[in-house]
């Protein structure tokens, strides 16, 4: 039985989302990306990215990564989810309300999409339309 090395881009993924989940997001960033110029089409790089930016502050470009996820994967719920909320962070509430409600209507029995929403009618003061 032969034994195939792991690809190079799986092993920067892994490194990527071993320091993510340490807290080194730059040297996370670092290694995802060179997943992303090994493999161009390799969406939880791109998502985990896209959270990573979401995180730092950077909306616009977790906005622009959620939008190229989308297209790679145009029903994916968690990058819905990922995408609304980031809206809503980065203050474009119509927008992240309006992918939110897509997201719920991909799956409407999400547990955490609804829980979501809730909460932030709830801040805006909003209480019928939560």
């Amino acid at each position: 039985m032969v034994i195939k090395p792991t690809p190079l881009y799986v092993r920067n993924y892994k490194e990527g989302v071993e320091l993510y989940q340490a807290g080194h997001y730059p040297q996370a960033l670092g290694s995802l990306k060179k997943a992303i110029v090994h493999h161009p089409d390799f969406p939880d790089a791109y998502f985990l990215i896209a959270l990573i930016y979401d995180e730092l502050g950077l909306f616009a470009d977790s906005i622009s990564l959620f939008q190229k996820l989308l297209v790679l994967l145009p029903n994916d719920l968690q990058v819905y989810h990922a995408y609304g909320k980031t809206l809503l962070r980065a203050g474009k509430e119509k927008q992240g309300l309006k992918i939110l409600h897509k997201a719920l209507k991909l799956n409407p029995k999400d547990a955490q999409i609804r829980s979501d929403l809730f909460q932030y009618y709830m801040r805006a003061q909003a209480p019928k339309k939560a």
